[in-house]
């Protein structure tokens, strides 16, 4: 069962009245339709309600429709929405059934519960009651919902008859044999839910307390403690760039992958050492470097505690962006080191790394301790079913390419534990009973040897532990040694593997993957070996001797890899400076490089001369410098002399496991049917082309490598050639002919190299030439580069003929060029063979011969596209004739233009047909015989051009092939010609036409022979309908005419009785008979069409509008980005005898933007004609029975003025659409090894044929007919505003974005598109199709140039030029025309004339000021403040929506008001900037911020001003030209759509529903004009408006419209009381305050579902309910109901007690005294008082009391108190408390239960942290960051407010903690955090 994609729901009234002849009435039709979201799981409205009106009127075979839809037709498109459309129409029909983008339906299918725990468990249903034996084996008694089963290990078992509320319980059953690695009993797993929203949930197996022994100690598990220490470096001061380091050195002294030449080891070569400046930090100290700390000294609590490792350096972060592979981390000054980390940047001087060491309680490693054991349950789908996976909380991955075996340990084990054997690539579970395991230990194990431990070569054990919270990464580097290593020689010469570990923590769940230390990829088309070699044998071992510094070079490891693979290397050690060479077959090995496993271009360290040539740097890199790999050249030399060099690439992907990547810059790929050669080159700015690099060929000559084999790539064999240019450009000479099928033998060519081809970019199929060097030969070829799939760094280049010929016939062709009859290229039966010119100076067109001796009169123009039919000249009397078909080619298609030649057996184009009862000749008119313009036209046409182009209703049968003269019509002429290229038709006969020379006139002339006339009478064959009559001896007329029937003109002959009268009274008289001329069954005449119903229908949309939607925020924040609106539409249907009619209006066609920050609000908007359509198509269909044949009388396509403007973010988002759609039209997901071997498949395959398939190409038979095709010419006027600040492309990204990144602005540059018409058009639609976008395509190519006279900058000078333009035009023009019709209009031109230059000089004065003063103003405002910034576009914003809003236009006094308003604010802006700057920058910065604000306080002084000034400049300066010009403001056609959430569902689901006025004002409302906020519901009352946005909680007041904005981290939680009130709970500076609002019974509810949308961003969303008592002020009785409390305390509001002088007269020396002062006192508190938790507010606020009367004024600094109380009735471990930043150590303040020896926070016991930063400075704010790590919990806190002061509790722990108190000032800070 799979969900349905669509749902369609609506309703149908209607009144219908009349008789089946006659009949009328009204429809009225209401439809919406919905869309399945897999994204929210639910249903989103795409189809907004309609309501159509239909009208039906018929009477006497006419029938009238009106359709009129009542309101705006709106449809919603999302991400998910495109991509399903994507998938269904790109997927074949039957793999449409197999494609997964339906979502299963939930069934009560049976769920699949696989056991990977390592033990069997018992398993049972959710009504299942169980009980234990004396054994401890549980029982089951079974009830209705199901049955206990056991579930063996790494078995599976199925459960069935279950609903979504399901849940289960389990317990391990384990053996004797694992009960002695585990306490004595567990307690089985409650509640575990059947389905869950959630991929992977942990849960917690309890030891049972009550079934303990006597001996057991208590329950409480003590878990391990992670000590800290911070080693601090400073850059030695003869170093201050890394022009200052030797050449070959590393300016960070690595010990990890240094790209040095020398090894670093502690003060060799160093270039840090400690810190040496005066006021420096120690070299060890804490987080803060305020407490010095002595690593080396660092003692255990007592006895109890063990160390399980020895200290390490912590190197979790992001390589390359955070860390360095030593673990450091860099910043210009100690001061600036803040809590995120930074890798180095030029002009660091300072680094800090992190040391760590476990320690654990000596009890805890025992293995009966009771302690806790997570399980990992894992919830997938697997075949379209259910499963859940339960293992333990660890699991170990191989990633090697080499079986690992796997030991675990612990402190209590004597020996390591055998945990598995892993091959490469598998995962296992360790099992639950082992998992109190601390080491991991890994082995190789001895051939020919039993499992024995001491059989095995093992590395170090390594501590698996977390470090770092719950979640975290850590890397450990480990080794084995192969050999063994008695003495200090062996240890140095020892072969070794290393190993990466890369351990994830995540809740519990731990995962290791055993990794190598590097990864090389292969990406070339052949096998490549690399070799390894280490700079120097050093070893560093914890069981071994020491070892002195050496150097042994010597190489570590060789490899091969095959195409596409990845191979991992274990031999090497990456302290030793290791360096790799390669080797691909044909070469030499390439000589050593170093590998740099550094970002690229990052000035960290310094080449040696031998290396910086490798370097490179792309030339067309846009990307940042620090994101960059390492890419180096590497250079093969060939095996033999006459072998050209190879250059590849080695791309460096920094990590702690770099990915050596291998590949070529290019792919050349050479298709063109010839041996090329290829080389780099560069121009100067003269352009002279210089040759830069070694030539390559793509057909290497005299190898030994068998052919097929992929060995040849590398070569530059069959068709492909590695190739490297270093300007990423190239020029292309002929080496040789390679010979074809048709016997042509292979040569030697001698040419010219080709113009410079730029390569640089992703460009289609373009054109280039070369020459011969000793004749005229001329070869056309074009290229396209593309990337290639699956790795991007490879770009494919294919060379292809320019024109390929290819013969669709059973019988050879010959064909050679017009001129050059003895260079014969020969076309064997279904092949082809490209096509170049023998003559460059001859006609570019082509003769064709079927024997070679005689050739055909005429010849085909190869550079013109379409279709036409030619007679060959050979000595048979049938004279074939033959089709042939200039065609485009297809992307995918190997060449650019495609000549296909075939008979004319099937659908020809032209068929002659003799249906009257004479013989008939007819021939090809020759050329000298045609008068003007070809044709000769007698007296006898007066009378057939009498009669016009009479409609189908004046002469049915006539209509058929009569027109005017316009239309065709050819007379008789006297004369006899003859002529060897003649058809000659008998009775009834029908023969194949085609031209004698189809570049002449398309003319048949035509005799009727046997009765003695010599009249020739002459046709135009291309336009259907043309008619030509000859009456001849006996009273009979015999006609021609031209149709088309079945994709084929048929030039028909037939005779008929001569009437009374001529045609013309036979129009006169209306005779209604059938055409004599068209084509029946048989002779016998039909009456016409009488009875055919003749319909008319009639469309009128008002608004057809699509809503865009950006979803790929998911359940964040859906967006609508775009809107397209289509205004006014109609359609008019009509078909009557003879033809069918439509014609499609639109009024305005509109995109507005609403893309997050854009600065352009609408994207596409149209020049609006009074009483014109901005879009107006026509089209006239002749009817035809004929089906398969059309006939369009006319089309044609306006379009009005377009004006585009986009900006980088508009066209990102606008990609991300087109995304959705391309990869499924074209995927990108490829496997490298796959694609590789697949295209060089293809490729061998193509070069074997040497000719493209023929069944790629089809004969067009859909051919249509067009008389009139006009597209008019169309204007566009484009601008594009850059934002350089704004980067979000990725690496990869399309080539339309990277260019974005480097295009300039533009200012409405025009691009002119001219028009297109075709007259006679006669082709098939693709081929139409591929015309007109060339046409188009090619003028946008040349519009380029023009874009460069449009830089905002030039907007100015060029604008004023063209207005001046358009005057002087005028100026010369109107004098003129006025003269033509008199003296007055001459003077009255004259006037005019005068008039348009003075406007045009004034305009363009006005309009180039006007840009410059836009262009200033948006430079100087970026000066100012972010605050101004915002404000201005607000008041911008506000400008905008009075004009649209506003019906009248506005007067020049109402501009200068605004005008005047925007001075006014900026003059006010800056003074009040005076006051505020200064005092904001000395609450963050102290005293230096003061000076810094105060000075950017008197820069903003001046320039806001100056920047009101200038904008109320442009608005006068706009609304003169405005006015002037009369063009009308555009603005959006409504405000951004409000998309909120269900307020009733706590998963915050999107809604999707009509568009609504009110919601999209508030959603204005709330983003406030600078989109920093998502709206997310409103409310409205009768007293109140509530919007919940994403960061607040608005409450405005509706009466006086005073708003109030909560941050949702200020709300403690809220609840209802008595159904009419709302308490809403709000921390303050002076604690928790109450804020009661009562509402209507109907509303309360709906503000309960509001203030739900954002419950768990609250602080405390567990208090929150339904209904309480409106008394409770903290809710629920939270205060009185705690266990862990000895005593009932005493309601106490945390903060209550806030800004009181407690210490008033008080000194206090320092900031030592103020604690120890503190701590005495709350010493001595405990929780059997009733008072404790007043005693304890009292004293955290005696503090920061205490802190203020010590530090204010300039001398500030800021402190936080964190206060920790547990109501808990078991403890807490307190592992760490830290400082991320701060200037002090955390003082810990306990009271008396608290047990300081262990820290452990005890039942009713409390703790206070106190800490407080540095004194603000320029650098940094002395900002406070507090971390507090318990076993429950990890809790963050910060001293301002924050949406990061929050509390982590760990999964299954059951712990909940409340915020008591959370006040935040702008200098200190205090909480109270309760845990229950």
């Amino acid at each position: 069962m799979y969900q349905p994609l669509l749902s369609m729901k609506g309703k149908a009234s209607g009144n219908i009245k009349g008789l089946l002849k006659s009949m009328n009435g009204d429809i009225k039709i209401q439809v919406h339709a919905y869309f399945y979201s897999k994204i929210i799981n639910d249903w989103i409205l795409i189809i907004e309600p309609l309501k159509i009106a239909v009208s039906l009127d018929y009477n006497s075979m006419r029938l009238i429709l009106s359709i009129h839809f009542e309101h705006a037709a709106v449809i919603n498109i999302t991400n998910e929405v495109l991509e399903i459309m994507a998938k269904i129409f790109y997927t074949s029909a039957g793999e449409l059934n197999r494609t997964p983008f339906l979502k299963p339906l939930r069934s009560r299918s049976a769920i699949q519960i696989l056991n990977r725990t390592g033990v069997d468990f018992l398993m049972s249903s959710f009504n299942t009651c169980m009980k234990y034996n004396q054994q401890n084996i549980p029982e089951s008694k079974d009830s209705t919902d199901g049955a206990s089963k056991i579930v063996r290990n790494q078995c599976c078992e199925s459960i069935s008859d279950h609903d979504e509320q399901a849940k289960m319980r389990l317990l391990p059953l384990f053996t004797a044999e694992q009960k002695r690695n585990l306490s004595d009993e567990y307690l089985p797993i409650l509640d575990i839910p059947l389905s869950c929203d959630r991929d992977i949930q942990v849960f917690q197996l309890l030891p049972n307390i009550s079934m303990m022994n006597d001996n057991g100690a208590t329950f409480m598990y003590v878990e391990p403690v992670v000590e800290y220490c911070i080693q601090n470096q400073r850059l030695r001061p003869m170093i201050n760039t890394f022009q200052d380091i030797v050449d070959g050195t590393d300016m960070l002294s690595s010990q990890i992958w240094s790209p040095s030449d020398q090894i670093y080891s502690q003060g060799v070569g160093n270039y840090w050492s400690s810190p040496y400046l005066e006021q420096d930090v120690p070299e060890w100290s804490d987080t803060t470097f305020t407490l010095k700390v002595d690593r080396d000294r660092h003692m255990l609590p007592d006895s109890r505690w063990i160390w399980i490792n020895n200290w390490e350096v912590d190197v979790s972060g992001e390589f390359g962006t955070e860390i360095d592979a030593d673990g450091w981390d860099y910043a210009t000054d100690f001061k600036s080191f803040t809590m995120s980390k930074r890798f180095f940047k030029e002009g660091d001087k300072c680094r800090r790394r992190k040391w760590m060491r476990v320690r654990m309680m000596k009890m805890q490693l025992v293995d009966h301790v009771m302690r806790p054991i997570p399980i990992i349950m894992q919830y997938s789908t697997v075949d379209n079913k259910q499963q859940i996976t339960v293992s333990s909380y660890l699991t170990v991955t191989n990633n090697c390419d080499q079986d690992v075996t796997v030991f675990g340990h612990k402190y209590s084990w004597h020996d390591d534990r055998l945990l598995g054997r892993l091959k490469p690539g598998d995962e296992f579970s360790v099992p639950i009973y082992l998992t109190s395991l601390t080491h991991l230990r890994l082995a190789i194990r001895l051939e020919n040897e039993r499992s024995s431990f001491n059989q095995y070569l093992k590395s170090k054990r390594c501590m698996i532990l977390p470090t770092a919270g719950n979640t975290c990464r850590r890397f450990i580097r480990t080794k084995i040694y192969l050999e063994s290593t008695n003495t200090t020689e062996q240890y140095l010469s020892a072969r070794t593997l290393h190993f990466i570990l890369t351990i994830d923590y995540n809740n519990f769940h731990t995962h290791v993957s055993i990794d190598p230390v590097l990864k090389v990829r292969n990406f070339l088309p052949c096998v490549l070996k690399y070799r390894l070699l280490e700079a120097a044998k050093q070893l560093e071992y914890d069981d071994g001797p020491e070892v002195p510094d050496s150097v042994n070079p010597g190489k570590s490891e060789e490899r091969e890899i095959d195409v596409g693979e990845e191979a991992g290397s274990l031999s090497i050690d990456p302290s030793l400076n290791p360096s790799i060479s390669f080797h691909v077959p044909g070469y030499h090995w390439s000589t050593y490089q170093r590998i740099i496993n550094r970002p690229g271009s990052n000035r960290s360290w310094k080449v040696n001369v031998r290396d910086e040539s490798n370097h490179l740097t792309p030339p067309n890199s846009t990307q940042s410098n620090e994101s960059l790999s390492h890419t180096s050249v590497i250079v093969f030399n060939g095996l033999s002399e006459k072998r050209n060099t190879l250059t590849i690439l080695l791309e460096v992907s920094p990590n702690h496991c770099p990915i050596l990547t291998v590949y070529a810059q290019y792919w050349l790929v050479d298709l063109s049917g010839f041996g090329l050669r290829f080389r780099g080159a560069s121009s100067d700015v003269l352009g002279t082309v210089t040759p830069t690099d070694e030539v390559r060929k793509t057909f290497a000559e005299n190898t030994k490598t068998e052919s097929g084999s992929l060995d040849n790539w590398s070569i530059g064999k069959e068709g492909v050639t590695l190739f490297y240019a270093k300007d990423e450009k190239m020029i292309v000479a002929v080496d040789h002919y390679r010979g074809d099928g048709s016997g042509k033998q292979k040569r030697k060519i001698y040419s010219k190299w080709s113009n410079l081809l730029d390569i640089s970019n992703i460009s289609p199929k373009t054109a280039f030439v070369v020459a011969d060097v000793s004749s005229s030969r001329q070869y056309e070829f074009c290229y396209d580069v593309s990337n290639a799939p699956g790795f991007y760094q490879t770009r494919i280049v294919r060379i292809y003929s320019r024109f390929q010929v290819m013969n669709l016939c059973r019988e050879t062709l010959y064909i050679s060029q017009e001129g050059c009859l003895n260079d014969v290229t020969v076309v064997l039966p279904s092949c082809s063979v490209p096509f170049h010119w023998e003559d460059a100076s001859c006609p570019l067109s082509i003769k064709l011969s079927s024997n070679c001796v005689n050739w055909s009169v005429g010849s085909i123009c190869l550079d013109k596209v379409g279709i036409t039919s030619i007679r060959l000249n050979d000595a048979s009397q049938s004279y074939p004739v033959l089709q042939v078909e200039v065609r485009l080619a297809s992307k995918d298609q190997s060449v650019s233009f495609v000549v296909l030649i075939w008979k004319s057996n099937e659908n020809p184009l032209y068929l002659l047909k003799n249906a009257s009862s004479y013989k008939i000749k007819c021939f090809q008119q020759r050329q000298d015989e045609s008068k003007e313009d070809g044709r000769g036209f007698d007296d006898g046409v007066n009378v057939i051009s009498s009669l016009g182009c009479g409609s189908s209703s004046q002469l049915l049968y006539v209509s058929d092939f009569i027109s005017d003269v316009n239309c065709g019509i050819i007379s008789e002429k006297d004369g006899v010609v003859t002529d060897s290229s003649e058809w000659i038709l008998e009775e009834g006969e029908e023969k194949l036409f085609g031209y004698d020379d189809p570049r002449k006139a398309h003319v048949l002339q035509w005799v009727v022979l046997d009765v003695g006339m010599n009249h020739i009478a002459k046709i135009d064959i291309d336009k259907i309908g043309s008619l030509s009559v000859v009456e001849v001896p006996g009273g009979i007329q015999i006609g021609c005419t031209v149709r088309v029937e079945n994709s084929t003109k048929v030039i028909e002959f037939k005779s008929m009785p001569k009437m009374a009268g001529n045609i013309l009274s036979l129009m006169q008289k209306k005779i209604h008979i059938n055409s004599a001329l068209s084509r029946q069954q048989g002779d016998n005449y039909k009456l016409g069409s009488i009875g055919k119903l003749k319909l008319t229908l009639d469309i009128f949309l008002p608004l057809f509008a699509v809503s865009i939607i950006d979803t790929k925020n998911a359940a964040q924040a859906w967006r609508e980005v775009f809107l397209i609106s289509v205004e006014r539409v109609k359609i008019h249907l009509s078909q009557a005898e003879g033809h069918e009619e439509i014609e499609l209006k639109v009024s305005d066609i509109q995109v507005d933007n609403y893309v997050q920050n854009a600065p352009h609000e609408v994207m596409i908007s149209c020049l609006l004609s009074e009483g014109e359509p901005v879009f107006h198509l026509s089209a006239i269909r002749k009817s035809n029975d004929n089906k398969l044949s059309q006939v369009y009388r006319y089309i044609a396509i306006r379009l009005l003025d377009v004006s585009i403007m986009l900006d980088r973010r508009t066209v990102e988002t606008v990609m991300a659409f087109i995304e959705s759609i391309q990869n499924y039209q074209n995927p990108k997901s490829f496997a490298a090894k796959s694609w590789i071997l697949q295209f060089t498949k293809d490729m061998l395959q193509e070069q074997k044929s040497g000719m493209l398939s023929v069944s790629d190409y089809k004969i067009n038979h859909d051919r249509l007919y067009v008389e009139e095709l006009h597209l008019h010419p169309a204007r566009i006027t484009l601008t594009f505003t850059q934002d350089w600040g704004f980067d979000t492309i990725a690496t990869h990204s399309p080539p339309i974005l990277q260019y974005m990144r480097i295009v300039p602005s533009i200012s409405n540059a025009s691009l002119i598109f001219t028009s297109f018409v075709v007259s006679h058009a006669f082709e098939s639609p693709a081929v139409l199709k591929d015309i007109i976008i060339t046409h188009y395509a090619s003028q946008l190519t040349q519009h380029a140039f023009s874009l460069i006279g449009s830089l905002a900058i030039f907007t100015g000078p060029v604008d004023f030029l063209a207005n001046i333009g358009t005057g002087v035009r005028d100026f010369f023009y109107e004098p003129i025309n006025g003269l033509v019709h008199g003296p007055a209009e001459f003077l009255e031109g004259l006037e005019t004339g005068s008039l348009s230059l003075a406007r045009g000089v004034f305009l363009g004065v006005v309009r180039g000021a006007s840009n410059v003063t836009g262009v200033l103003n948006s430079s100087l405002v970026n000066l100012t403040d972010k605050n101004f910034i915002e404000e201005r576009n607000t008041y911008h914003r506000n400008i905008d929506d009075l004009t649209r809003l506003s019906n009248n236009s506005k007067t020049i006094s109402d501009i200068l008001t605004l005008a005047g308003g925007s001075l006014i604010h900026g003059v006010k802006s800056g003074a009040v900037g005076l006051y505020e700057e200064p005092l904001d920058n000395f609450n963050r910065s102290g005293a230096a911020g003061f000076v810094k604000g105060f000075g950017h306080a008197l820069v903003s002084a001046v320039i806001k001003p100056l920047v009101g000034f200038g904008d109320g400049a442009i608005l006068v300066m706009q609304h003169v030209t405005s006015s002037d010009d009369g063009k009308k403001i555009v603005m959006q056609k409504r405000m951004r759509r409000a998309i909120p959430r269900d307020q009733k569902s706590l998963k915050t689901s999107i809604i999707l529903s009509p568009y609504d006025e009110k919601s999209a004002f508030v959603q204005k409302l709330v983003s406030n004009g600078n989109d920093g906020d998502i709206y997310l519901g409103h409310l409205y009352t009768d007293s109140y408006l509530f919007i919940a946005s994403d960061q607040f909680l608005w409450i405005v007041l509706r009466r006086t419209n005073k708003q109030e904005r909560l941050e949702w981290e200020e709300l403690s939680h809220f609840y209802t009381a008595r159904d009419k009130f709302m308490n809403i709970f709000i921390f303050t500076q002076k604690g928790l305050r109450s804020r009661i609002i009562e509402l209507e019974a109907p509303k309360i509810m709906d503000f309960y579902n509001l203030l739900s949308v954002k419950r768990e961003q609250m602080t405390n969303p567990l208090l929150t309910s339904f209904d309480s008592s409106i008394d409770d002020f903290i809710g629920n009785g939270i205060m009185n109901n705690l266990s862990g409390v000895k005593t009932t305390q005493a309601q106490h509001n945390f903060g209550s007690i806030n800004c009181q002088d407690i210490y008033r007269n008080r000194e206090f020396q320092d900031e030592i005294h103020i604690v120890e002062d503190c701590y005495s006192r709350v010493k001595l508190l405990s929780s059997d008082r009733s008072t404790f938790f007043l005693s304890l507010d009292e004293e955290a606020w005696s503090l920061v009391s205490a802190w203020r009367s010590m530090y204010s004024g300039i001398n500030v600094k800021h402190c936080l108190v964190a206060g920790f109380i547990n109501a808990r009735d078991d403890c807490i471990q307190l592992k760490s408390a830290l400082l991320h930043e701060g200037g002090s150590p955390c003082c810990h303040i306990p009271s008396r239960d608290y047990d300081e020896l262990n820290n452990i926070l005890t039942p009713g016991s409390a703790i206070i942290f106190f800490s407080w930063g540095l004194p603000p400075n320029l650098e940094q704010e002395g900002r406070i960051i507090l971390e507090v790590e318990t076993n429950f919990f990890l809790c963050r806190l910060l001293d301002k407010k924050s949406p990061l002061n929050r509390v982590q509790k760990f999964e299954g722990k059951g712990c909940d903690c409340i915020f008591l108190e959370k006040s935040v000032s702008d200098w200190w800070a205090k909480y109270w955090i309760l845990i229950k």
